[in-house]
């Protein structure tokens, strides 16, 4: 299935649809009357109108995919920085052998290789998150890391919040509680929400246009 290109979950044919809207500068468009009649499984319907029941940025990835002729290969190379990114994260925190025993590690667990058979958000998500963890670990405290950091979690929270809160916040509280010990607490934290906020805010007001 996948080595066609067809989608193998649901939400990945509305997660496209999605971003066909967006690509067309659109959020929702009308429903056809004959709606009723068809399954509509990750789909969202208010007032007469329809649209993706996915999160934005996923429906924004499949929008750049269209724009650009890429398709899905937006989510081939999430799939393929991830790995990177924890390996980079591990040789600097630790060793090169423990880089290569963390991208092996990666690399051979079941459910990132099922994900990366996909177009699914989850793979944005991912290689976001360790983004956020590699951007920690390969830079020292500065306020660009701050923002880059603050960025990355808001663009992992944006394809899939709760699993990023659930990954991410004690990583958030480590950095917070290094700025605190640093007598830094008021920069980082400024420099993180100068990061993040912009992409947050337009996650939100998006939500808020699709469902009233």
């Amino acid at each position: 299935v996948f080595l066609h290109g067809w989608p193998v979950t649901d939400d990945e044919n509305a997660t496209r649809f999605g971003g066909r809207l967006l690509a067309r500068g659109e959020i929702m468009t009308p429903a056809a009357e004959v709606m009723g009649w068809f399954p509509r499984l990750f789909l969202f319907m208010r007032d007469g109108m329809i649209t993706s029941f996915d999160w934005l940025g996923g429906q924004v990835a499949w929008a750049i995919g269209e724009a650009t002729g890429l398709d899905a290969i937006v989510f081939t190379l999430a799939a393929a920085l991830a790995p990177a990114l924890v390996a980079l994260a591990a040789a600097r925190r630790f060793s090169p052998a423990w880089g290569a025993v963390a991208a092996l590690v990666v690399l051979t667990c079941p459910m990132a290789q099922c994900l990366s058979w996909t177009a699914h958000p989850h793979l944005l998500a991912r290689a976001a998150i360790a983004g956020a963890i590699a951007v920690v670990a390969l830079r020292e405290r500065s306020r660009a890391r701050s923002a880059g950091f603050g960025f990355l979690c808001s663009l992992a929270l944006s394809c899939r919040p709760f699993e990023t809160l659930t990954l991410l916040t004690p990583l958030v509280l480590g950095e917070l509680w290094d700025g605190w010990r640093e007598g830094e607490l008021r920069q980082t934290l400024a420099s993180m929400a100068l990061g993040g906020l912009p992409l947050l805010a337009v996650f939100m007001l998006h939500n808020q246009a699709v469902t009233g």
